[in-house]
């Protein structure tokens, strides 16, 4: 049991790299490029991101999890998303704005210590996964 889930939080955290090197990317150049907002283009590219990270989850990370009522569960992970995103966006808007830390520090100091969280929620609340 130990061992599956150590897989599956191994894979949970290779897929959620990967997402995170796109918001990463797509934040820097929408803010560096563009001249977006940094906040503004932070978020832009997690919503992005999440999109794409669920569907690899879904796929590889949860692969033994009910396939029914896949926009229910789109939805589902969206909102609760949503809701650790409000947190996230706004540690990364005291970290840059308030504290003065480069932007995209502030994204990976915030991310990171999510990511237990983040599997834990999908896990349990999206997936249905044991």
């Amino acid at each position: 049991m130990f061992k599956i889930k150590f897989y599956r939080y191994l894979w949970f955290v290779l897929i959620g790299a990967l997402g995170s090197l796109f918001v990463l990317g797509g934040t820097y150049v929408l803010t560096e490029f563009l001249h977006w907002w940094y906040l503004l283009a932070y978020v832009l590219a997690t919503f992005v991101a999440w999109t794409a990270v669920f569907f690899l989850n879904a796929q590889v990370t949860f692969k033994d999890h009910n396939r029914d009522h896949y926009l229910q569960r789109y939805l589902s992970f969206f909102g609760l998303y949503t809701i650790i995103g409000l947190v996230n966006f706004g540690l990364v808007f005291l970290l840059t704005s308030v504290v003065g830390l480069y932007y995209l520090l502030s994204i990976v100091l915030v991310v990171v210590p999510l990511s237990l969280f983040n599997f834990w929620v999908n896990q349990i609340y999206i997936f249905n996964s044991t």
